[in-house]
Formats: C-alpha cells, sequence, structure tokens
C-alpha cells in the first residue's frame, strides 16, 4: 500500500507555501489558470523523481522570489511511515532526505513513491517518438523487477563510456568497455520482453474499457539484431567506430502498437497511422492503467497524476477512466479548471473518499 498523507511545499513556481492533509484516494485540484494547479501536481513528482514531469529544468521551477524550493512529504509505505524531504538551491546539487538521512540515489525515493503521470500530451505515447514507449516499458520494469535500477545505470554508464571510445577510435578500449555493456544490454532486453508478457493481458482488459471495439498487438522490437546483445557490439565494432556512437541496442529500441481488428482493417496497421488523436489518448491511457493494475496486483499501488483531466477525454471516456479508477485503491490526484468535470468525478466517484482543493494564486482558498 502506498499512499501520499500529507504535503508541505515552499517555492515551487506560484506556490510560495502549502501545507496540506492529503485523502488516501482522491484528491482534485481546482481553480483558474495560473492558480497553482500543475504546480501542486509537479511538486508530488519532484518528491517522487527529483524533477517535473514537464521537463522543464528544475531551477527554472523555482519561484523567482526565493533561492531555493523544498517539498516535504509523509508517505505511508510498506506498512511503514516514511518522511521525505527534496530541497533544490539554485544552481546547487537536489538534495535528497529520507527519515533523516541523505539518499545517494533518486531511484530509492521513486521506488517507494511509484507516479504513474496522464498529463495533456499522453497520446505522444502512441504518435510520439521511440523514446517514449521505452520510458513506459522501463516504468513497469522498473517498479516491478528488484534491482533494475542499477542494471540501468549499468548500461547507462557502459554506453557512455564506449561511445566516448568511439569517438576517439580508441578500439581497445572500445572492447574493454563490451563486456559490461553486452551483459547490462541483454538484461534489460530481457527484463523489457518479461514486463511486456506480463502486461499483455491487462492491456487487453484496459484497452476494451477505454476503446470498445479496438484490439492491438504489442511486439518489442529490441534495437539489435544478434542473437546477443554482445555478439551484436563485436559485429557492428567496425560500423560504430565509423560513425563515433553505438548505434544498436537497447537505446535503439521500439515497441510496435498494431490494430489487428479483422473487422476494423485487413491487415494489421500501425496504431499511430489508424488511429484518430482522441483514439490514440484513449490508448495511451489504456497502457498507462495496465501498468497501474500490474502493480496493484504484485506490488505496491501506483499513485495517479492526472493533469488537465477534461484535455484527456470527453465526458464518455473520461467516465470510462473513472470507472477503472473506482475498481483500484490507488492514490490520485487530477486537476482541472472546469467546473463540469468537478461534478462528473463526484457523481461517477461518490463513493470515493475525496479532497477538493481550490486554488488562486498558489494558495488553497478552499477545501
Amino acid at each position: 500500500m502506498t499512499k501520499l498523507l500529507d504535503l508541505s511545499v515552499a517555492g515551487v513556481r506560484n506556490i510560495g507555501e502549502l501545507d496540506v492533509a492529503l485523502s488516501p484516494r482522491l484528491n482534485l485540484i481546482t481553480g483558474p489558470n495560473g492558480s497553482g494547479k500543475t504546480a501542486f501536481l509537479e511538486a508530488i513528482h519532484i518528491l517522487s523523481r527529483g524533477r517535473s514531469y514537464r521537463n522543464a529544468p528544475i531551477d527554472s521551477i523555482i519561484q523567482t522570489a526565493g533561492p531555493s524550493m523544498i517539498v516535504r512529504g509523509r508517505l505511508e509505505s510498506e506498512g511503514r511511515t516514511r518522511q521525505i524531504a527534496i530541497q533544490k538551491h539554485v544552481n546547487m546539487p537536489i538534495r535528497v532526505r529520507c527519515d533523516a538521512r541523505n539518499v545517494k540515489h533518486m531511484s530509492e525515493i521513486t521506488a517507494l513513491l511509484p507516479l504513474q503521470v496522464f498529463q495533456p500530451n499522453v497520446a505522444e505515447l502512441i504518435f510520439g517518438r521511440p523514446q517514449l514507449r521505452r520510458e513506459w516499458l522501463d516504468w513497469g520494469v522498473f517498479h516491478t523487477q528488484t534491482n533494475s535500477a542499477a542494471t540501468f545505470r549499468s548500461f547507462r554508464q557502459g554506453l557512455h563510456q564506449r561511445n566516448a571510445a568511439l569517438r576517439v577510435r580508441d578500439i581497445d578500449t572500445v572492447r574493454a568497455f563490451q563486456s559490461n555493456l553486452g551483459t547490462a544490454g541483454q538484461q534489460i532486453t530481457s527484463l523489457r520482453y518479461g514486463l511486456l508478457n506480463s502486461c499483455t493481458k491487462l492491456v487487453a482488459e484496459t484497452t476494451k474499457t477505454l476503446l470498445n471495439g479496438i484490439e492491438i498487438e504489442l511486439k518489442y522490437e529490441k534495437g539489435f539484431s544478434a542473437e546477443s546483445y554482445a555478439d551484436e557490439l563485436e559485429r557492428t565494432v567496425e560500423r560504430d567506430l565509423a560513425a563515433g556512437i553505438t548505434q544498436s541496442g537497447p537505446q535503439r529500441a521500439d515497441l510496435r502498437i498494431s490494430i489487428t481488428n479483422e473487422t476494423v482493417t485487413e491487415r494489421d496497421v500501425p496504431a499511430a497511422v489508424f488511429l484518430s488523436r482522441g483514439q490514440g489518448k484513449a490508448l495511451a491511457a489504456s497502457l498507462k492503467f495496465a501498468q497501474v493494475l500490474l502493480l496493484s496486483r504484485s506490488a505496491a499501488p501506483a499513485v495517479l497524476l492526472i493533469d488537465d483531466l477534461d484535455a484527456e477525454f470527453d465526458e464518455a471516456h473520461m467516465g470510462r477512466l473513472l470507472a477503472l479508477i473506482g475498481g483500484t485503491d490507488c492514490q490520485v490526484f487530477a486537476a482541472t479548471a472546469k467546473p463540469r468535470v468537478l461534478d462528473v468525478v463526484r457523481e461517477r466517484l461518490e463513493n470515493v473518499d475525496t479532497r477538493h482543493f481550490e486554488l488562486n494564486r498558489g494558495q488553497v482558498v478552499a477545501h
């Protein structure tokens, strides 16, 4: 069970100071544009991952009136209550503490507070670059496979070292790094295949709910052609030397998403080609929520952040998503500027414990 019990924020965008107790289930954040709704969600994301989900440099999030920001939260995880604090001064390294001790790797906190984020651009998971689909796979791997963070770190380090050697055409150093890189790359490939196998039935369930009538197939393209990644690195070493970069591997992998309905299309076609933008949003949400269900059945449930709920879905699709949420024990933070959306949420989740925070100019004016 993972729940954020309370949240304290100072100096994040237009939030000067905020200190709130939270619902263990549904937290609704409302207010006009510029009121601090997104900053509220960003603060939770910073608490878990040490950065904004909007990919903004973290120093740019610090309120201009002050030299630093701090986010604190009390978290219930694995039967324990933990105190987490994130502090960032301009032009200084981020400082992370858990239960009054310094934390070296942010991944330790991320594992305690798994977040699944639904942004207005969620459809990019279907229509956008392969990196986004790799991130979807790796999110599931990280939160379901113990010690996978060390494997990813080993791969990134090995890839950086090999690329540096390739750029100066140092063949001996290139080959010196290939063994560890090959091992880590093969492990990541296996972990991603395993995650996809675990998610396939759940994706079918969530797709049926959010995108009824559409059937999909997920196929992992591992990013290299040899049987093992170590063999691939040796086979392509001359080509990589000429290019000055490692051109194949898990860092070039993709998740191919195809539409398979015989009644809809005569042959398998890429989802990105076949689906409308609205259908793409629904399918992306299906993929993300499938991982939420996976965690709820195998590990600590994820916490959901939904930024601009009305931008994600029309009322019908929103109702279907809320039905999925109502069937879990996940903690949810959803932001909207539209009172009608607030009414829909309350109608669909009337029996769910709810707290409502109305913001204006970075302050909670009603709850």
